[in-house]
């Protein structure tokens, strides 16, 4: 019921987009950030991709995820997508240690949503900027393996390589029943097993996002659920954990809800006893 609601709020929300072009949707910005080494920069970087395979996918996508609607939604073709990349990289004087989000909508490990050439491009353009630490990037469990990590480290080799998964929580009930998020704890296990095998030969981390109040989730049920799976992640050897407080996308199932007076975001008080937690 819960995907077949999200895919008809999906294609609705699809509907109402306004195409923009690649230049339109990129963008960045500078910000004082928590480095593994301590106080430094992090550039938040955004670009320009054709979306997230999951939700343009039959599955409707995340229930409270709308990243979609600043996507291409058409592909993009790599010399297009390392030009931008430059002209946003360019803006910086990266004078401190600093590190680099990078922001795709998508998963930056997919080929079908980001060019294996843009990849390679920028990786290799980043490893030259002494100052960078760490590169972030995010992917689904499904596209981490060893032969693509080993590709991307070898592009890094002086430089921390961070790939977050959107975890959200630890209850598989939860995770596809009111996330939608299609895949199982066992297959984030898997890419975190990938991540943790390489550390050996490469300076890799891992990172898990949180969701802090899926849908159709009692505020002590969120509090108890984000505590656990921040106890999870830890245990499996997750380096760095990222709760996200639930925020109201448009064109998304948990707008749908909130609309209709079924759904409420989290308090306040509520993450304060998580992070106490």
């Amino acid at each position: 019921m819960i995907r077949e609601l999200a895919l008809k709020t999906r294609q609705r929300a699809i509907k109402r987009i306004r195409r923009k072009s690649p230049e339109e949707l990129a963008t960045s910005w500078c910000q004082e950030d928590l480095l593994y080494s301590g106080k430094g920069k992090a550039i938040f970087m955004i670009l320009p991709t054709r979306g997230c395979s999951w939700a343009l996918s039959e599955s409707g996508g995340c229930t409270m995820c709308s990243y979609l609607s600043d996507s291409l939604l058409e592909d993009i073709k790599a010399e297009k997508l390392n030009k931008i990349f430059k002209d946003l990289i360019s803006q910086y004087r990266i004078k401190e240690k600093t590190a680099i989000k990078i922001f795709i909508s998508g998963s930056f490990l997919n080929p079908e949503e980001f060019p294996r050439e843009s990849r390679e491009f920028i990786l290799e353009y980043l490893n030259e900027i002494d100052n960078i630490e760490e590169i972030i990037i995010e992917s689904r469990p499904e596209y981490i393996n060893k032969k693509i990590l080993i590709e991307c480290c070898n592009h890094i080799p002086n430089k921390i390589l961070e790939v977050s998964i959107g975890l959200e929580t630890a209850d598989d009930y939860t995770r596809k029943y009111k996330i939608n998020k299609g895949f199982t704890k066992e297959d984030f296990e898997k890419a975190i097993k990938a991540i943790k095998s390489l550390k050996r030969n490469f300076d890799i981390k891992s990172k898990a996002y949180i969701l802090i109040k899926p849908i159709l989730t009692s505020e002590r049920e969120a509090i108890q659920d984000a505590i656990n799976s921040a106890v999870y992640a830890e245990k499996i050897g997750v380096d760095r954990i990222s709760f996200c407080p639930s925020t109201i996308h448009k064109g998304t199932v948990m707008e749908e809800l909130w609309k209709r007076g079924s759904y409420k975001p989290p308090w306040i008080w509520s993450l304060i006893e998580i992070i106490n937690n």
